[in-house]
C-alpha cells in the first residue's frame, strides 16, 4: 500500500486530525452537506470507516475551517425535507464555501423519502441549495458522487450496490471479480455538471478521479479504499465485511487529498488554504483520532498504529502525534516522510512479549545481524524527529528478569554467556537516519539499548530524560545513547541515568572490522549541559566495539555516579584508535575521571593470527572538580600506545587516592590536586585480570 501515492503521484494524501491555528475573526468556513462517503463517522470500538470530509478538515492551513454536516443515508431530497439543508445554512456567511455532494441514495427509487430523479427533481433540488448559497452571497460547490468499486464478472449484476450489506453479501462473489470498473450512478453524475453551468459555479469531477483512480489500482488493490474487512479482525464487526462504497481510514485519507488538490485548482482563493504536496511532513496525524486508543495498557495495537504510520507515509509524510494516555504496542517503523511527537502525558509502552519485534536485518554489539526489531524503529529516513513532552517506555521487567536467571544458569553450569541468548529488544533503533532530532522525551526501562543510532549524521538529541532503574531487578546493558559510527552528533541539556553505559561510542568489533564496510568512525561528537546519574557505568564509554573515535568533546556536565567520566575500553582483538577527545569544566562526584582498562568480553581472533592494538593520542582533561573513589586508572594492553594526554586544571577529593594507576610516562599533568597535594605520578603497570561487563554487578 506504501506505493500508491508514488503511483498516483497527486492523489497522495495527508491526515492532520487537529485545527492548525485557532478560529479567528475572519476564519472562511468550509461547509459540506451530502451522504456517508462525505461524512464524520465515529472512532470508537476500532471502527474503521471515515468519510472523505472527515479526513479534509485538518488539510488545511490558516484561517479556515470545516463544518461537516454530511450524514449516512441523506439524499438532496431527504436533507432538505428534515430540514438539515435550513438548518445547516443558518451558520453560512458571506464569502463562505458549500460543497455539496448527492447521488448515492438519490437513486433509490423504490424510497419515495430519498428518491429523486436525474433530470428533474434531483437537478431541482441542487438549483435550490445553489440559489440558497448565492443569496448568503456564499461560494456553492457542486460535486458528483466517488466511485462505487464495482468491477462485474460477465455472470454479475453490475449495477447493485453492496454497501448496505454487513458482510459476505450474497450477490458478489469476490473471487469472481472482473478487471473493468463499471458505473453505477448513470445519469446522476452528469446532473450536478448541469447544474453548476447554468447555475455558474464551481464543479469538481469527483467521480472521474475516483473512477479513474480505482481503475488504476485494479480489482486488488482497490480495496485497500474501501471497507473490505477480514473476519475476525475488529470487535465492532466480528464476521467481517465487504463494502464496496465505504471508505476506510486510508480511503478517506486518499480521497481527501484529492478533493483538496481539486478544490485548490479549481478555486485560486482556496489555495492558499491547502497545505500543497511538496510540505506533506507538515501533515498531522493524531492516533486517536484513526482507531488507536488511549489509556488501554492491555490491548496491543501495532497494527492499528503502524497503519496509521503507514498512511503517512503513503501520502507523503506527516507527525504522528500521540495524545495523553497509554498505548501499549510492538515495534513500530517509521517510514521516509514521517515523524513521531508524543504529548505530555502520552506514554508508548512496549510489549513485553518478544514475539512482537520481528527478526530483521540489524546492528549489535559492533555487528551487522538479523536481531529484533526495537520498540522504535527509522531506517533511512531522513529528517526523522522524536518530539515533545511523552513517554516511550520499553515495560522492560520480564526482559530483564530473564537475563538474570539466564546468567545465574549459566554460572551454575560454569558455562560463558552472552548478552543476546535472552533476546531483548531496544527502546530506540535509528539506522541512516540524518538530520535527526530526539527533543524533550522520556525514553525509559528499556529491554535493552535504550537509544542506538546507526549511521546517522548529523543529529540533535537536547532536553529528554534517558533512564533505567537500578532497583531489586537491575536493567542490564541498558545503555543510554549508543553512537555506532555517527557523526556531527550533539546531545546537550540531557539527563541520562542508565543502568549501563552514559553516551557510549561504537562503530564496530574484531580483528577485521578496521576494514568492513559496514563499520565506521564516531567523530565530531559534542556532549554538553547534561547531567549523568548514579546507576551509569560511565559518563563518556569509548567501546567496546569501536574502531575510530575523533573528536569528541564533553563539558559544563554534572556528574553524580560511581564510574569513570571517560572510559576507554581496550579490546585486545581489535584495531582502534581513539583521538582528539576532551574532557572540560565537569563537576560532581565520580568513580575514577579516567578509566583505561583491557576489555575481553566476548573475545575472539577470528582464527587470525594478527595482533590487533589500540592508539590512545590526543586527549584533554581540564576544568574538573570531582569528589571520586580513586583518581584514574590507564593501562591498555601490552601493544597500546599513548599519546598526549594531558590533565589540567583538576582537583579531585578521592577516597583511596593509592589506587591510580598511570601506565604511560606520556600522560601530563598541570595543576592537578588530589586531596590537596600537587598530584606527580610514576609510571606503572599492573597485571590486571580479565574483566567482565557483569562482574562488578
Amino acid at each position: 500500500m506504501k506505493k500508491i501515492s508514488i503511483l498516483l503521484l497527486a492523489l497522495a494524501a495527508m491526515l492532520p486530525a487537529r485545527a492548525l491555528a485557532q478560529e479567528q475573526t475572519d476564519t472562511i468556513t468550509i461547509w459540506m452537506a451530502g451522504d456517508s462517503t462525505m461524512a464524520n463517522k465515529p472512532i470508537d470500538d476500532e471502527k474503521q470507516e471515515r468519510g472523505w470530509g472527515q479526513m479534509l478538515p485538518l488539510m488545511l492551513q490558516g484561517p479556515v475551517k470545516v463544518s461537516n454536516h454530511a450524514v449516512n443515508g441523506q439524499s438532496t431530497k431527504s436533507f432538505i425535507d428534515s430540514g438539515r439543508w435550513d438548518k445547516m445554512m443558518e451558520g453560512v456567511k458571506k464569502g463562505d464555501y458549500v460543497i455539496i455532494q448527492f447521488g448515492h441514495n438519490d437513486e433509490k427509487i423504490k424510497n419515495p423519502d430519498r428518491y429523486s430523479a436525474p433530470g428533474s427533481t434531483f437537478d431541482a433540488n441542487l438549483t435550490k441549495m445553489v440559489k440558497d448559497v448565492k443569496k448568503k452571497g456564499a461560494n456553492p460547490i457542486l460535486m458528483n458522487s466517488i466511485v462505487r468499486r464495482n468491477f462485474p464478472s460477465d455472470k454479475m449484476d453490475n449495477t447493485k450496490d453492496v454497501s448496505d450489506h454487513e458482510a459476505g453479501p450474497t450477490n458478489v462473489d469476490p473471487n469472481k471479480e472482473g478487471t473493468i470498473l463499471v458505473d453505477t450512478h448513470g445519469a446522476y453524475l452528469q446532473s450536478p455538471k448541469d447544474v453548476a453551468k447554468k447555475q455558474k459555479v464551481t464543479f469538481i469531477d469527483m467521480n472521474a478521479g475516483t473512477h479513474n483512480l480505482v481503475q488504476y489500482l485494479g480489482t486488488e488493490k482497490s480495496k485497500a479504499l474501501y471497507m473490505w474487512i477480514p473476519e475476525g479482525k475488529y470487535k465492532f464487526c466480528p464476521k467481517g465485511k465487504i463494502d464496496n462504497t465505504h471508505l476506510n481510514i486510508y480511503g478517506g485519507t486518499v480521497l481527501a487529498r484529492l478533493a483538496a488538490d481539486s478544490l485548490a485548482k479549481r478555486i485560486p482563493e482556496l489555495s492558499r488554504f491547502v497545505i500543497p504536496q511538496e510540505n506533506a511532513r507538515e501533515m498531522k496525524y493524531v492516533v486517536t483520532d484513526m482507531a488507536v486508543y488511549a489509556n488501554d495498557s492491555t490491548t496491543l495495537q501495532t497494527a492499528a498504529i503502524q497503519n496509521i504510520i503507514d498512511i503517512a507515509e503513503a501520502n507523503g509524510g506527516g507527525e504522528i502525534i500521540f495524545p495523553a494516555g497509554t498505548y501499549l504496542t510492538g515495534a513500530l517503523f517509521f517510514k521516509p516522510g514521517t515523524r513521531l511527537h508524543l504529548e505530555k502525558g502520552a506514554k508508548i509502552k512496549g510489549s513485553d512479549d518478544i514475539s512482537n519485534f520481528p527478526l530483521i536485518p540489524s546492528r549489535m554489539e559492533g555487528k551487522s545481524i538479523y536481531y529484533h526489531a526495537a520498540l522504535i524503529n527509522a531506517y533511512f529516513v531522513k529528517g526523522f524527529e522524536i518530539t515533545g513532552e511523552g513517554t516511550i517506555d520499553g515495560n522492560g521487567l520480564r526482559y530483564w528478569k530473564e537475563f538474570w536467571a539466564n546468567r545465574d544458569r549459566a554460572v551454575e553450569a560454569g558455562r560463558e554467556w552472552t548478552n543476546l541468548e535472552v533476546r531483548r529488544p531496544r527502546l530506540v533503533f535509528l539506522w541512516g537516519c540524518n538530520d535527526l532530532k530526539i527533543s524533550g522525551v522520556n525514553l525509559q526501562n528499556s529491554p535493552f539499548w535504550t537509544t542506538h543510532l546507526y549511521m546517522c549524521d548529523d543529529v540533535l538529541i537536547e532536553n529528554c530524560r534517558i533512564t533505567a532503574p537500578r532497583g531489586e531487578v537491575r536493567a542490564p546493558s541498558s545503555d543510554a545513547l549508543d553512537l555506532d559510527a555517527c557523526r556531527r552528533v550533539t546531545v546537550r541539556n540531557c539527563y541520562l541515568n542508565c543502568d549501563d553505559d552514559g553516551v557510549c561510542l561504537k562503530g564496530g568489533k574484531g580483528v577485521y572490522a578496521n576494514r568492513t564496510m559496514d563499520n565506521g568512525i564516531c567523530e565530531d561528537i559534542l556532549v554538553e549541559n547534561c547531567e549523568f546519574g548514579r546507576n551509569l557505568h560511565g559518563v563518556l564509554t569509548l567501546g567496546s566495539e569501536c574502531i575510530h573515535a575523533k573528536n569528541v568533546t564533553v563539558r559544563n556536565c554534572k556528574v553524580d555516579i560511581n564510574a569513570a567520566i571517560l572510559r576507554l575500553k581496550m579490546r585486545p582483538d581489535t584495531y582502534q584508535v581513539y583521538e582528539n577527545v576532551k574532557i572540560e569544566n565537569i563537576t560532581g562526584h565520580c568513580g575514577t575521571v579516567m578509566d583505561m582498562k583491557p576489555w575481553k568480553q566476548f573475545y575472539t581472533l577470528e582464527g587470525s593470527d594478527e595482533h590487533p592494538y589500540g592508539i590512545v593520542r590526543d586527549i584533554k582533561i581540564e576544568n574538573v572538580d570531582v569528589t571520586c573513589n580513586t583518581f584514574c586508572h590507564i593501562q591498555g594492553n601490552p601493544n597500546d600506545t599513548v599519546e598526549n594526554v594531558l590533565f589540567e586544571n583538576v582537583k579531585v577529593e578521592a577516597e583511596d587516592p593509592s589506587l591510580t594507576v598511570v601506565a604511560y610516562p606520556t600522560v601530563k599533568f598541570e595543576n592537578v590536586t588530589v586531596n590537596g597535594t600537587s598530584f606527580r605520578p610514576k609510571a606503572e603497570r599492573l597485571n590486571l585480570p580479565e574483566e567482565n561487563e557483569y562482574d562488578k554487578l
